[in-house]
């Protein structure tokens, strides 16, 4: 009789643990750990730049060599040059800790002409020469007119502001118009007056008919109003409500019509558009 077969088992080990992995062995030195170089040559040449560095900034900023003075000014006319000079050397001046005060490297137009700000002029640029000496260019605004008041002359620019005071004299006279004002309205180094006024004056001088006016006369009680004063004497009112040359149009038409009328008459007044009225 033929044994049977048996069935295969499966066996399972529960506590089965997985084969250590083998790693290659490290060989373990005893000997003292080597000094990087590397290292101390990078660091060395970090502290020889910042080192470099400062001392290149603290050279051109904070070197005497570099640093000014004093501020020439060039090209005052009218204006006092020595007190032009003293108000933007008031730039060089700084605190304590700023050493690269009034350097050469670090001037501005901005700063040096902003001291200057209240003075009449038409530009102002700081020009640096090496190496440390500072200029101010500057171009003065050009006088207009003078006014006449409480026996002063007032030479003004077109804004009214007043950029010299003096005595009545024929020189002056001969150099500008000269408006003769009845009221007190100089105040703070300007002429309280319609800033309208000036351009009329400006245009006075290049746009009239016939001989130029010199003398012209104003009054607050006419506001906006301006007399000139012909060299024949007679007297011409302007308005600053009306241009000028339109004025000047409607006395020239008038002139066509009515010329030994007006040519005898005292005053002319063009005041009203579109007639004339003379007595």
């Amino acid at each position: 009789m033929k044994a049977r077969p048996q069935p295969k088992k499966s066996v399972v080990l529960l506590n089965q643990r997985p084969k250590a992995a083998s790693l290659p062995a490290r060989r373990i030195s005893n000997s003292p750990k080597g000094v990087n170089w590397r290292k101390i040559g990078r660091g060395a040449v970090l502290i020889a730049a910042i080192v470099l560095i400062g001392g290149l900034i603290y050279g051109l900023l904070g070197s005497p060599y570099f640093r000014a003075s004093s501020v020439s000014i060039d090209g005052a006319q009218l204006l006092d040059a020595n007190i032009l000079r003293q108000q933007s050397e008031t730039a060089l001046q700084g605190h304590v800790w700023q050493f690269w005060s009034g350097n050469f490297w670090l001037a501005s137009s901005k700063r040096y002409c902003r001291p200057l700000q209240e003075y009449n002029l038409v530009s102002c640029r700081l020009k640096r020469q090496w190496p440390n000496k500072l200029t101010l260019k500057i171009e003065e605004e050009p006088v207009v007119a003078i006014w006449q008041e409480n026996n002063w002359y007032y030479w003004v620019d077109r804004f009214g502001r007043v950029v010299k005071q003096e005595s009545p004299n024929a020189a002056s006279a001969k150099l500008y118009p000269v408006i003769k004002s009845r009221d007190t309205l100089v105040t703070e180094r300007q002429v309280a007056i319609n800033p309208d006024f000036w351009p009329l004056i400006i245009a006075s001088q290049t746009n009239w008919l016939g001989s130029v006016p010199h003398n012209f006369i104003f009054s607050q009680q006419e506001p906006n109003s301006i007399q000139a004063v012909l060299d024949n004497q007679q007297i011409i009112k302007l308005t600053m409500r009306e241009s000028l040359d339109n004025q000047l149009r409607l006395w020239q038409v008038g002139q066509s019509k009515f010329a030994q009328q007006l040519s005898q008459a005292k005053v002319i007044d063009l005041r009203y558009g579109d007639r004339i009225i003379f007595q």
